[in-house]
């Protein structure tokens, strides 16, 4: 028995690490609910913004979001959603600068995300309420929110 307990012991180190489950279910995160093609429905007049999700794995998802006014693009931005030592991150880069946030807050159909020491946004947060999908980014009292349809 003296030589079973240091095995039973190092027993969950031989695994791996595993994808950040759920806290309440155990089961692993799931982010499929961002997969797709989305449009936004909100823009200002004469611009539209994009947005499409893909998973690479089941600890990394993937998106790219831009916006045109007219034939040009004027903005966009890359976002990885991914599993880092057992905590979700959502890194977004534009310009060259990747900036992480977070996840403070899961549900099956969102997350609320946050970097307190970035200037803004502070926050990230994205719900999925039937067929849009909702962000909103704020921080320092300002909220800025994005409503998209899919593609």
């Amino acid at each position: 028995m003296r030589c079973l307990l240091p095995i039973l012991l190092l027993l969950p180190l031989a695994c791996g690490p595993s994808a950040p489950q759920e806290p309440t279910t155990g089961k692993p995160l799931n982010f499929d609910w961002l997969l797709g093609h989305w449009q936004r429905g909100d823009d200002k007049p004469g611009q539209v913004t994009f947005e499409s999700w893909d998973k690479r794995a089941d600890d990394h998802y993937t998106g790219f979001s831009f916006r045109m006014a007219g034939q040009d693009t004027v903005w966009q931005e890359t976002m990885h959603l991914l599993a880092k030592d057992g905590t979700w991150i959502l890194e977004v880069s534009g310009e060259g600068e990747v900036i992480p946030f977070t996840l403070r807050e899961t549900n099956p159909q969102g997350f609320r995300s946050n970097n307190p020491v970035h200037d803004f946004p502070k926050e990230i947060n994205y719900q999925l309420r039937g067929d849009s999908l909702y962000a909103v980014i704020a921080g320092g009292g300002q909220e800025i929110p994005f409503t998209f349809g899919r593609r």
